[in-house]
Formats: structure tokens, C-alpha cells, sequence
């Protein structure tokens, strides 16, 4: 349940950053791949929650794609600007299951985040290859690169693309340790066809029959 706990809670975070990310794509697109991992300092778990070992984001135009790895388990969600429409992928216990739902932009629910901008230790950067600058949003900084993306002040998002960020509530941060540029399948937006479709009921059920509850 420590897994799947944080997936939930990991994934929702770091897509409200990236809102920006994908609604900005039309105008200056980041098509790619990058690959976080945890900063480590010897812990496996915060707040009972375990922190993944791999973040994986991909993005295409409208279509991005976030992944978090744990304890053998991941959650991906898949979301399509265009369409309105997002995949919600879990994969733990060789189980492999697919909610389809609308849509939810956080930059619809949630106020404008008005960031702070700061400076980064010299011997920070560069991160995966980039130059990066600093923004305070709420109780966390951010480190991020101007490179891609342009800001959009009516969204709460950092302006540009995450290199190194921290989940709130448990401290656990993460850093870019590779950025590429190769253009992505559209594959990487479908669901596979080894997963199943379940309702929100079916899902619910699932979880609460499964023994991950016990981790």
C-alpha cells in the first residue's frame, strides 16, 4: 500500500508542475524523454510512503506521459490535451489494469502559482546536460531550464521544464539524470494491449482485495 500511495500521490504533484508543459506544447513544444531519479541520502521511505527509483516523463505535442517506479510496482498516467481524455496505467503484483477518465487540468481547480525566483549554487548545475534557474512555489524549489517551454502566467506551473524538484509533504526530491530530444512513438500514449480496462469500482475493489495493502 506504501507503493501505491506515493504513485498517487508523486504522479498528481509533478503533473501539476508540468501543466504548463503540455498546454504550452502548441506553441513551443518539448518532444522527448527525461529520466529523474531520487537524490539519494540513504532513505528508501519518507512518512511511510517509499520513494521511487525512476520517473520516467515523455511528451509529444499535446500527449504526455508520467511514470513513477516502486517497489516493483508503477502508475503511469497518460493525458491528452486535445482530446480531453487520460489514462491512468498501474502495473504491481502481475496485475496490469487501465482506468480511462476525462481530463482534470490542476490549472483549472487550482489557483496561479505565483513563484520567487532564486539563484542555484553554481555547483549544482549543469543538470543532464542544462543550464537551470531557480523559482520558489510554495513550500519547495524548484530547478528548472528556460530552454523549452514559455510561461504562461494564468497556470500554476514552473516556467519551463523541471530538472530538479521536490514532492511536497514528504521531502523526497528528484533530479533530470538524462534529457532526449528523439522524437517519441505515439505508442507511448496508448494503452498497451496486456492491460485491462476497469471502471473506478473495479479499481477500487482491486485495491482493497490486494495484498500490496500490506507493504
Amino acid at each position: 500500500m506504501k507503493a501505491i500511495k506515493y504513485l498517487l500521490l508523486g504522479s498528481l504533484v509533478f503533473l501539476g508542475m508540468l501543466t504548463v508543459s503540455s498546454a504550452q506544447a502548441q506553441r513551443k513544444a518539448f518532444a522527448g524523454k527525461i529520466t529523474y531519479e531520487p537524490v539519494h541520502d540513504d532513505r528508501s521511505e519518507i512518512d511511510g510512503m517509499r520513494i521511487p527509483t525512476r520517473v520516467e516523463f515523455v511528451a509529444l505535442g499535446t500527449k504526455v506521459r508520467y511514470t513513477e517506479h516502486v517497489d516493483g510496482a508503477s502508475r503511469t498516467v497518460i493525458s491528452n490535451y486535445e482530446t480531453r481524455q487520460q489514462h491512468v496505467l498501474f502495473d504491481f503484483l502481475g496485475q496490469k489494469i487501465a482506468l480511462v477518465a476525462p481530463l482534470i487540468d490542476p490549472s483549472e481547480v487550482n489557483p496561479p502559482i505565483i513563484g520567487e525566483e532564486g539563484n542555484v549554487p553554481q555547483d549544482a548545475l549543469p543538470i543532464a546536460g542544462y543550464e537551470g534557474k531557480s523559482i520558489r512555489i510554495d513550500d519547495q524549489t524548484v530547478i528548472y531550464s528556460d530552454r523549452f517551454l514559455l510561461r504562461d502566467p494564468s497556470l500554476p506551473a514552473v516556467p519551463g521544464l523541471p530538472l530538479e524538484y521536490t514532492i511536497p509533504k514528504t521531502n523526497a526530491r528528484f533530479k533530470a539524470v538524462s534529457i532526449s530530444n528523439e522524437i517519441p512513438s505515439d505508442l507511448h500514449f496508448l494503452i498497451p494491449p496486456d492491460y485491462t480496462v476497469v471502471t473506478p469500482e473495479e479499481m477500487q475493489r482491486m485495491f482493497n482485495a490486494s495484498p500490496i495493502e500490506d507493504q
